[in-house]
């Protein structure tokens, strides 16, 4: 509906006076309201002094971001050995974990545990994150950090190079 010309309004959070506007003949807009609570609209007639309630109300729940955890792992492997594993240092139970290469997900979300959780061998190179999902809200967060992946090979896998002057190298 309509605001009322005459009329000023007050908007309550739970009890408390948050913001007023005056009736202008059209609805009223009081802004963008983030606190959680639940809000209520009074109109007091000018004119007689009157004050009554309007009807209904709007309930904002805030829900909290998933806790942050720090990321870890990662780092040079050669091909065909184990790849890194990407590691998260704790994670929540009722939060689900998602690996991200460069901005793309991979592999499956995976439930938190109430501790430390390996995320698995990645081996794909790139900038691996990870982001948060509280299961119950939708809320999401990313964790701290990131690390890298590579694939190595020559000279720094365990190969051995015949140099072109005829002398062999062995690496490592």
């Amino acid at each position: 509906g309509s605001s009322v010309i005459g009329t000023s309004y007050n908007l309550y959070n739970s009890g408390s006076l948050i913001s007023s506007a005056s009736g202008t003949g059209a609805p009223l807009d009081f802004g963008l309201q983030t606190a959680g609570g639940t809000y209520t609209i009074t109109g007091n007639v000018g004119s007689t002094g009157c004050t009554g309630n309007m009807t209904g109300s709007a309930a904002i729940v805030v829900n909290a971001l998933p806790a942050v955890f720090t990321v870890s792992g990662g780092g040079g492997y050669c091909t065909g050995s184990a790849a890194p594993h990407v590691q998260l240092s704790g994670s929540t139970t009722g939060v689900t974990y998602q690996v991200f290469n460069m901005g793309s997900p991979t592999g499956a979300a995976i439930n938190g545990s109430g501790s430390y959780l390996d995320l698995g061998a990645q081996t794909t190179a790139g900038n691996y994150t990870v982001a948060a999902t509280v299961t119950a809200t939708g809320c999401m967060g990313t964790m701290s950090g990131s690390v890298s992946v590579s694939q190595k090979g020559p000279p720094w896998c365990g190969c051995i190079l015949r140099h072109p002057r005829g002398r062999w190298w062995s690496c490592r």
